[in-house]
């Protein structure tokens, strides 16, 4: 740290420190700063309180030496000043697309290079440009295709980060290269789990968008295992939230039933996530709770459904054929994965994108259930009839989709009917 004296920035230091205005970057000497004091800056603590500055100063940030600075900032070969800078930069909404490109290949460089901590902060730092569109994806997806041949020398911290933007990347650009790479990372024991649960959801992924039940099914039990490989390597709460949710699915598919303690795993974990991130800020890969809370109600609407199963259930007709609609509307009404666009899991403003391998695996029970139940056709139609009878009154944004899915399920029951042996 440069001695007060001559420190040109203790003026920013001091406003820091007693909590007044922070000074403009023309109060401490303006753009000329940038250049003539260059390497004691780009070596300081309060660099990253510096680029904001710099940002601030509209005609600096569109100059040459203004943007030589910034990206001379991004190179700084202190792990701890470049996470804080990072931080900085990606939070600078004009700095970000007028830099972005070279930005991101500056910290590819670095990751390059540096198969430490530097270069693993670097290389997410890339990966969140990318994602954020501020700079397209084939560098990075280069990046990670060659680092299968770097494995045996990257470190653990390193080897962190790159599952992490391993598995961020394969879920908005699928490739089979980033999937080996996650793969082969299974063998370095310090982020076997976080390759494992990374891998789990790219599977589950698959499954819910495959086509067939028999596509979905084997994915689903590949997903469930690398889970609980994740949740055994390290106790970890999002992989045994994702393992008891897919428990339950695959449970209520084969005929069996949703335990009430899959229900309280999942409740359990979700609750232990929440704490975990009481009063911490977000990280851009933190478990999304908006998605968690989808497969909550997917639960609840299987463990409501199975209720049909149970005797004397239907004397309450109305309510199993609610809750077997459900089901087999959940494939469209539930968003189960967090989305590639950066839109929160709960937003109404469109329906969630169909899941279909959901639908493959879950509507089978739905149709056997109504089928094997002495009326159960008429039942649905009377259900259907009066869902019509108040679409004038009903205020729920919902009802089309559902009533959508309802009719679909008759009419596949009119064909199982048809088929059937007189």
């Amino acid at each position: 740290m440069p001695d007060p004296a001559n420190d040109p920035l203790q003026p920013l230091r001091d406003a820091r420190s007693t909590g007044t205005p922070p000074p403009t970057l023309a109060d401490l000497g303006g753009p000329a700063l940038l250049t003539d004091a260059r390497d004691l800056l780009l070596d300081h603590d309060d660099l990253p309180a510096l680029l904001s500055l710099v940002y601030d100063d509209a005609t600096v940030l569109d100059s040459q030496p203004g943007q030589e600075f910034l990206l001379a900032a991004a190179e700084t070969d202190d792990p701890l000043l470049l996470e804080d800078v990072v931080t900085t930069l990606l939070t600078l909404p004009d700095a970000v697309p007028a830099l972005g490109e070279d930005l991101a290949d500056v910290w590819l460089d670095v990751s390059r290079t540096q198969l430490d901590l530097l270069g693993g902060i670097a290389l997410e730092a890339c990966a969140r440009l990318v994602l954020a569109e501020a700079a397209k994806p084939y560098g990075l997806q280069d990046r990670l295709r060659r680092m299968r041949r770097e494995l045996p020398r990257i470190d653990d911290d390193f080897a962190a980060r790159a599952v992490r933007v391993a598995g961020a990347l394969a879920e908005h650009f699928p490739s089979p290269e980033i999937s080996h790479l996650l793969e082969e990372l299974l063998n370095h024991d310090d982020v076997a789990d976080d390759a494992a649960f990374e891998l789990g959801m790219l599977t589950l992924r698959q499954a819910l968008t495959a086509d067939t039940l028999d596509h979905a099914r084997p994915l689903l039990l590949k997903a469930r295992q690398y889970l609980c490989d994740a949740h055994c390597d390290e106790e970890r709460p999002d992989a045994a939230a994702f393992g008891a949710a897919l428990d339950a699915v695959l449970a209520y598919s084969s005929g069996g039933t949703v335990s009430a303690d899959t229900l309280r795993q999942l409740q359990d974990a979700i609750l232990d996530i929440r704490l975990n991130l009481f009063r911490l800020p977000p990280g851009w890969r933190t478990p999304r709770l908006d998605t968690l809370n989808a497969w909550q109600r997917l639960l609840d609407t299987l463990n409501r459904a199975q209720a049909a199963d149970r005797p004397g259930a239907w004397l309450h007709a109305a309510a199993v054929i609610s809750g077997l609609v459900a089901v087999y509307t959940a494939h469209r009404s539930l968003d189960l994965l967090a989305s590639t666009d950066g839109t929160p899991a709960t937003s109404t403003s469109s329906p969630p994108p169909a899941s279909a391998g959901l639908h493959a695996v879950l509507a089978p029970r739905v149709e056997q259930t109504l089928l094997a139940h002495e009326g159960g056709l008429a039942l649905l139609d009377q259900w259907l009839d009066e869902l019509s009878a108040a679409q004038d009154t009903d205020q729920d944004p919902t009802t089309p989709l559902v009533r959508q899915q309802a009719a679909a399920l008759r009419e596949a029951l009119s064909v199982f009917s048809v088929d059937a042996p007189g």
